[in-house]
């Protein structure tokens, strides 16, 4: 009785170093774990193209007479800035300035980097209207030919769907119009860009 007693407790020494070893081999392993990533397109594939990317500061909710927006496009020919009055977007001063292919496809390779083509967050609205009532929204479009490629925003308060740097996007946008231009289209408002 005694041998049958110490051969199950060999046998069970036995099973539990080999139960060990296998748990110790596994977490070891350098077997990556899987991961799901999303796949973003790379803006720099509009560089030859009819493409404009646009910036549009909407303004604080206020009433028609008052309320204020920026529009920046840029292009592969031509950066431009706009002030518009009114939620209908009546533009009231512009400024266009000629732009290369070269400058064009540099600007793309940053928003690139800082992630401008990144998707949608889901899980914020794709409608901006309502969010950051008393600041600013900033609502950032890819525009092929008249039609919206892609669409996302975000704002002063912090809310949106836009994935990207917020920060270095709207900086981007702003330094492909020059200063004094910029200045000069903002001087007789209060319209602030931050």
């Amino acid at each position: 009785m005694r041998a049958f007693r110490v051969f199950i407790f060999i046998l069970i020494t036995v099973g539990l170093v080999w139960l060990t070893i296998i748990l110790i081999g596994k977490a070891l392993s350098t077997t990556p774990a899987t991961t799901t990533t999303t796949q973003t397109k790379s803006l720099s594939r509009y560089d030859a193209t009819n493409t404009e990317l646009v910036m549009l500061i909407d303004g604080p909710v206020q009433s028609d007479q008052t309320h204020q927006s920026l529009r920046i496009t840029v292009a592969q020919n031509e950066n431009a800035i706009e002030l518009m009055n009114g939620y209908e977007g009546q533009v009231v001063n512009r400024e266009a300035f000629a732009s290369n292919s070269i400058a064009y496809a540099a600007f793309l390779k940053s928003l690139d980097k800082i992630g401008f083509g990144k998707p949608a967050l889901k899980s914020i609205s794709a409608d901006e209207r309502g969010y950051c009532p008393l600041r600013n929204r900033f609502i950032y479009t890819i525009e092929e030919n008249g039609t919206q490629k892609q669409r996302t925003w975000t704002s002063s308060c912090g809310i949106g769907n836009y994935a990207g740097d917020q920060t270095l996007t709207r900086r981007l946008f702003i330094d492909q119009i020059p200063a004094d231009a910029f200045r000069n289209i903002l001087r007789s408002t209060s319209f602030s860009t931050q």
